[in-house]
């Protein structure tokens, strides 16, 4: 018997209640976790970054490419920097850099082969869509409205989105941050609307948001794309395994420069529309010149020979590859060749995430990806719980036994409250919640904690309740504060996902909360308490004494998240609110920004999704 699937999360509705900040004093300022260049002036080995001058929104030949061959950006490698400062001016590939290695002292191709220009669209003026209004969701579908980003300059917004290292610590950080990205709204000053778009398809892509990014880059018609956001193209067509949504791009690519993963890319799209005979002879041209490594080039050939009519049969071996690039992984996983073990990092997030939802992949296979995933907050609880009930399907009977989607089963079917709990806490393990597994496991089980009834777990209602309300189930969670002990963890999350249920918080159960894993669990507290108004100026200030944290500490971007709260621009805030939420863990947050978060968030109707962001670091602090 199959256990239930559960509904379709709808999207949070964002609350319009406005909540002043509190002035609380601070101390002296720990060192910031902002990128290099951002604000006040930090030391560095590493040359300034250039600026960034905007180029036309249409066309994509204007900007001068570096010469030679490219195909470099190594995903187990870019961004491996601390989270505290992220490189800005390496966040980001340069521009015809989309995956793979390049044989050095190669000569670039004349591209005689490539010389066909690109048929114009056949479309009249009024079909062409605005570059300037890219997005997938509206105001009405979840999105942030049309002026999310108002008067905010475009140059300075790509900067803090270059600066943003994903992942990012809180997972309803990340969701609010991929609704930002994804809404449909007016492209800010200062920035070509195409590289606008690029830009926020990188930082997807970054997030592990891959069928986010290849979908926004889609949204740009072929010829109004600019160099960079052909190269963005790219890069969300590999994430997500679909090296034809690339096509598009890679019609207009050839005619503004010769790199090889271009003529690589107009091979595959060739054969995938019946030119097999164009395809092989773009191969064999690449490959013969020594352009690409030879893996490169064999895995092109796979895709070519999967187009029909090429009689091109590749086997693809490992034993000589030592590091994985996008361009293998998307290619790979399109052709359903399995990337060894080896060669995935254990602690490359995004490539789970992207691994996640590859489609040839089992249902089994993706279940510890996607766990991964959850944590993240690309994957939901109802996307889990069908991946897990697929994986259920899928499995031989006489195999099933001991399997975590039979422990998900009990956890929502067993006849005895005991036996839940128990399936429940098989589930969690000793994966914590401060870790993105941990949390993501967490996520899973949202719904059949949700079930239980309120107060029944006992010794682990801290995870019970961290796990609904890691759905957005606060409904359901609210039922559980008059079980829970007053002080406790269980009891502080709660105080802050749910309004109405506590007015006022005072010393004692702030300074009283255990340190968690972090030692900063009663500092996220009084963060998310001062944040949301549950506390006056007064308290705020005595507790952040006794706690020895400095609420109030100023620096550029605390004066960034201030002004654009106070310009009345969501956008603008939740772009920054990721660049300050930035991290592998809570524990590279200062509570001083998540207070800064929570308020600028209550400023610009947001409070729901500050509330869930505070009653996270509450339970993963």
């Amino acid at each position: 018997m199959r256990f239930v699937k559960s509904s379709r999360l709808g999207w949070l509705v964002t609350g319009s209640l406005l909540i002043a900040a509190i002035p609380v004093l601070g101390q002296d300022s720990p060192e910031s976790i902002l990128p290099p260049g951002f604000g006040d002036p930090v030391e560095s080995d590493r040359p300034a970054p250039k600026p960034s001058t905007p180029r036309a929104p249409s066309g994509g030949g204007a900007a001068e490419r570096p010469s030679g061959p490219r195909l470099d950006l190594d995903i187990d490698g870019v961004e491996r920097s601390a989270p505290s400062s992220p490189d800005v001016s390496s966040s980001a590939p340069s521009s015809g850099g989309t995956g793979g290695e390049v044989a050095e002292g190669t000569e670039q191709t004349d591209g005689n082969e490539m010389a066909d220009m690109p048929v114009l669209p056949d479309l009249p003026p009024s079909a062409r869509r605005p570059v300037e209004w890219v997005g997938l969701i509206g105001e009405f579908d979840g999105g942030l409205g049309p002026a999310a980003f108002g008067s905010a300059d475009g140059a300075f917004l790509s900067k803090v989105m270059r600066g943003t290292g994903a992942p990012i610590a809180s997972r309803w950080g990340s969701i609010m941050l991929r609704r930002a990205l994804i809404s449909r709204a007016e492209a800010p000053k200062g920035i070509a609307p195409a590289d606008w778009v690029a830009e926020r398809v990188w930082l997807l892509v970054r997030m592990g948001e891959a069928e986010s990014a290849r979908t926004l880059a889609q949204g740009v018609d072929a010829d109004r794309q600019t160099d960079r956001m052909r190269d963005m193209a790219l890069q969300a067509a590999l994430a997500s395994a679909d090296p034809a949504s690339a096509c598009p791009a890679a019609d207009y690519a050839p005619g503004a420069f010769k790199d090889p993963q271009w003529m690589l890319a107009r091979a595959m799209c060739n054969a995938l529309s019946g030119e097999s005979a164009q395809a092989s002879a773009l191969v064999d041209s690449v490959r013969d010149r020594g352009l690409v490594k030879p893996i490169d080039a064999l895995l092109a050939e796979k895709v070519v020979g999967a187009g029909g009519n090429t009689r091109r049969s590749v086997k693809i071996l490992w034993e000589n590859v030592k590091s994985l690039t996008a361009w293998r992984y998307g290619l790979a996983t399109a052709t359903g060749v399995e990337i060894p073990a080896a060669l995935v990092a254990a602690d490359n997030v995004r490539v789970k995430a992207w691994r996640a939802r590859a489609p040839l992949r089992t249902s089994e296979a993706r279940m510890t990806d996607a766990e991964i995933a959850a944590g993240l907050g690309v994957f939901s609880n109802t996307a889990m719980v069908d991946l897990f009930a697929a994986a259920y399907d899928e499995a031989d009977p006489a195999e099933r036994s001991g399997k975590r989607y039979m422990q998900l089963r009990s956890a929502y079917a067993a006849e005895a409250t005991e036996g839940r709990i128990a399936a429940l806490q098989a589930l969690w393990g000793d994966k914590t919640a401060a870790t993105i597994e941990g949390y993501g496991r967490l996520v899973l089980t949202a719904r059949a904690a949700a079930l239980l009834p309120a107060g029944a777990a006992g010794d682990v209602a801290d995870q019970a309740v961290a796990s609904i309300l890691s759905a957005g189930l606060t409904d359901r969670a609210s039922r559980w504060f008059s079980e829970v002990s007053e002080g406790s963890v269980a009891w502080a999350q709660l105080a802050l996902a749910v309004p109405g249920l506590v007015k006022s918080v005072d010393s004692g159960d702030v300074t009283g909360l255990d340190e968690g894993t972090s030692g900063k669990r009663a500092q996220f507290f009084l963060a998310g308490v001062a944040g949301l108004g549950l506390a006056s100026v007064e308290q705020a200030n005595s507790m952040a004494e006794s706690l020895e944290v400095g609420l109030g500490r100023q620096d550029a971007w605390t004066r960034a998240i201030d002004a654009a709260a106070a310009r009345g621009e969501p956008g603008s805030v939740v772009l920054l609110a990721g660049l300050g939420l930035q991290g592998r863990s809570w524990a590279d947050v200062p509570p001083a920004y998540l207070y800064r978060v929570v308020s600028a968030l209550s400023k610009v109707g947001m409070a729901d999704e500050a509330r869930l962001i505070a009653a996270e670091a509450v339970a993963r602090g």
